[in-house]
């Protein structure tokens, strides 16, 4: 029975925003990730799964990437199950199940640990994968990096995952991942655009050097990150 003075469709939102909550769990999604891939905030995110708003416009986005049937009335364990599975095994073929098939057809990108050393030099090695952010969604080589390093603190800290744009040309003010032909990599603060360097910021000391395009070859602009849980 509902609360007395409780509105008709608190007990509806109640019992969906229960049902979001446990499959955001089952997927290792916080409510941050989760907003981040439906191009939302963690706020929204919160409210419908306390059930405090009848309706929101980004509802059916976040519902797709859960995999969450608007019409359904119960969160079986069949469909989490299904969800538990595609986790530990994301390549694996799908059966008929309408949700499992959901799952599968979800973009993903790659997830590199940096600075692996393997015998005779330093590279990324790809560690995992995860549900492709709202902001690499079509975009090719996208990619995420587990950030080892301590010098950026308190903008980046080691254990973040910071979701990587392999295009999108830098402008003073990006934060920006190099590496350099020999496989070294530092993530840095841009401050100035040159013709042949880039004048790049660490925040821990804080300092300021040059960072030549020779001697880092590869620039890619950092859109985001996921806090080390």
């Amino acid at each position: 029975m509902d609360e007395v003075g409780e509105k008709p469709w608190r007990s509806m939102a109640r019992s969906r925003g229960a049902k979001l909550r446990s499959l955001r769990e089952a997927q290792n999604l916080t409510q941050v990730a989760l907003a981040q891939l439906a191009g939302s905030s963690q706020q929204t995110v919160d409210r419908l799964e306390r059930g405090d708003v009848r309706d929101s416009s980004a509802l059916t986005r976040i519902a797709e990437i859960l995999g969450f049937e608007m019409g359904d009335s119960v969160l079986t364990q069949e469909n989490v199950r299904h969800v538990k599975n595609w986790i530990e095994q994301p390549d694996a073929p799908v059966s008929e199940n309408p949700f499992a098939n959901m799952l599968q057809r979800l973009e993903r990108i790659p997830v590199y640990a940096q600075g692996i050393i393997r015998p005779g030099h330093i590279d990324f090695e790809q560690v995992s994968n995860i549900v492709c952010p709202q902001p690499l969604m079509g975009v090719k080589d996208a990619y995420a990096l587990l950030y080892s390093d301590f010098d950026m603190a308190p903008v980046f800290a080691p254990g973040d995952t910071l979701l990587i744009h392999p295009y999108l040309p830098v402008r003073p003010g990006s934060d920006v991942l190099y590496r350099s032909p020999e496989g070294r990599s530092m993530v840095r603060s841009c401050t100035f655009v040159g013709a042949d360097h880039h004048r790049v910021k660490r925040w821990l000391p804080e300092a300021e050097a040059d960072a030549s395009y020779e001697d880092w070859p590869v620039r890619h602009s950092i859109v985001g990150r996921y806090l080390r849980t």
